[in-house]
């Protein structure tokens, strides 16, 4: 208890005894440039020069008979206004002020713009430095690096098969191409490495002469699908441009050149297109096809009277070449005609024909005497249609009489015209390759149901031709070939009667 009255007593004392010495109380506030003493506020000009205790004057201000005085001067030295590493600003008419000439270390151009030395434009920067938020960054200049190129080939696209068949589809490709660009950043000279890849298009797709696209190809895509109706070599194209990606840091503000977009480059390929297995090119016009009629002997189709007989019956029949007897020129193929048939019945011996007398082959063993009598009976020299008679008849005149209606009127004037128009309809009518139509790619399945009818129709038109040209009335070339034969027997009579 005592301890504790000790120690309050000694804090009592001595908080009064502060109270009567100046020394331990606190110094009044004096004027600027003026500090106390102890007993009272005393100039002292060389206390605040710029400022630096307690705020007596502003930056820029000295103490000079007691009052704060402009004093330029001030930061010159002592950096009265560098309040920090950056500042550009000194003492102009006692106050801190821009000051360009603070900014002699950054590039030409840049001025004190709030303590801070910015630059205005580019031009106020290094090379390929870009003037950003008042303060030089570095930026990339672009170019267009290399060209637009395929690594391999400088101007090849490529083939999945540089001799596909007629018709077969195909890839072309020029996924191998590609736009490699590169950039100078900042004020340094070393170029990036051709990185990163433009994008590429692909645009003027051309199938070449006679090839064509299945489907037809984007823009976007390096790749495209080709098939052609037609063989020989064919030279398929594009032309493949950049769409230049973002200059990521570009120098926008700059009189170099920035510019990532490449020259167009153009790029082909050939290939060989050519006929399927099996299958070969037309060469030369076909054969020419003679008509045949096929001549059955019926003595049935005789007419009262006749002694002899004629008559086409048909139907007619014919093939035509098919499969690999097919050719192929330019886009199509040809089939042809192989032969055309129409039946006939003949006869040469009628049941109404007189017996048979003498023919030339006879007149030999004749005596003179007989062939003289026999001569009788053919009164004119020549021979005329009306000498003939049962008397003189010889059976070789009426085979050579129905071999004229049958070679003559028949197949000469009337089947092989029709024959020859038919064979030429083939040369007309060819098969066009489709692509579009797969039977049509290849000469084994050219020939289709539809083409059958087709030939089927057009050798009945033809048949039906026939029949309405084939004028059986006309004994005009019939009656001259059996005449013919009984002329040569008149004649070598005649030899007979008078040689001995």
């Amino acid at each position: 208890m005592l301890r504790r009255k000790a120690i309050l007593f000694t804090f009592v004392t001595i908080l009064f005894s502060g109270l009567n010495n100046p020394a331990l109380a606190c110094d009044p506030d004096c004027p600027p440039c003026y500090y106390w003493d102890g007993d009272s506020c005393e100039i002292n000009d060389f206390l605040d020069r710029g400022g630096h205790v307690d705020g007596d004057c502003g930056y820029c201000q000295v103490c000079l008979n007691g009052t704060c005085t402009d004093d330029d001067s001030v930061g010159n030295g002592a950096d009265a206004c560098d309040f920090d590493t950056l500042g550009c600003q000194t003492c102009q008419r006692g106050s801190c002020q821009d000051d360009d000439s603070e900014c002699s270390t950054h590039p030409d151009g840049h001025r004190c713009i709030d303590d801070v030395c910015s630059c205005i434009t580019y031009s106020d920067c290094d090379d390929r430095q870009n003037c950003e938020s008042s303060t030089c960054a570095d930026c990339k200049e672009w170019d267009d690096g290399d060209a637009i190129k395929n690594p391999s080939d400088n101007a090849l696209l490529t083939a999945s098969d540089d001799t596909p068949d007629l018709c077969q589809t195909i890839t072309i490709s020029a996924a191998a191409f590609e736009d490699k660009d590169h950039w100078i950043e900042g004020p340094s000279s070393t170029e990036s490495s051709p990185d990163p890849s433009d994008s590429l298009t692909y645009e003027s797709w051309d199938p070449g002469g006679d090839g064509e696209w299945n489907p037809a190809p984007s823009s976007t895509s390096s790749t495209a699908s080709w098939r052609s109706p037609k063989t020989g070599s064919q030279t398929i194209s594009v032309t493949i441009d950049d769409t230049p990606e973002a200059e990521d840091g570009e120098c926008v503000e700059t009189a170099a050149t920035t510019d990532r977009d490449d020259n167009s480059k153009d790029a082909s390929v050939s290939v060989t297109v050519g006929l399927p297995a099996g299958c070969s090119d037309c060469i030369g016009p076909p054969a020419p096809i003679t008509a045949t009629a096929p001549a059955t002997v019926d003595c049935d189709i005789c007419e009262e009277g006749a002694w002899g007989a004629f008559n086409p019956v048909g139907p007619p029949s014919f093939t035509y070449a098919a499969g690999t007897d097919l050719c192929y020129e330019e886009g199509k193929w040809f089939s042809h005609l192989t032969s055309f048939d129409c039946p006939v019945k003949i006869c040469y011996a009628c049941p109404d024909a007189p017996a048979n007398t003498y023919c030339e082959g006879d007149v030999a063993a004749m005596t003179e005497e007989e062939a003289c009598a026999h001569l009788a009976n053919f009164p004119n020299n020549p021979v005329q249609t009306g000498d003939i008679s049962a008397s003189n008849y010889c059976y070789d005149a009426t085979v050579a009489h129905e071999d004229a209606h049958m070679n003559i009127n028949f197949k000469q004037n009337s089947l092989q015209p029709e024959v020859d128009i038919l064979a030429a309809w083939f040369g007309n009518n060819p098969i066009d390759v489709d692509c579009d139509v797969t039977s049509s790619h290849n000469c084994s399945t050219a020939v289709t149901a539809a083409f059958d009818d087709s030939v089927t129709t057009e050798a009945q038109a033809r048949a039906n031709a026939v029949a309405s040209t084939y004028e059986g009335e006309d004994e005009t070339e019939a009656n001259e070939a059996g005449l013919a034969v009984y002329q040569a027997i008149r004649d070598a009579l005649d030899v007979k009667c008078t040689t001995n």
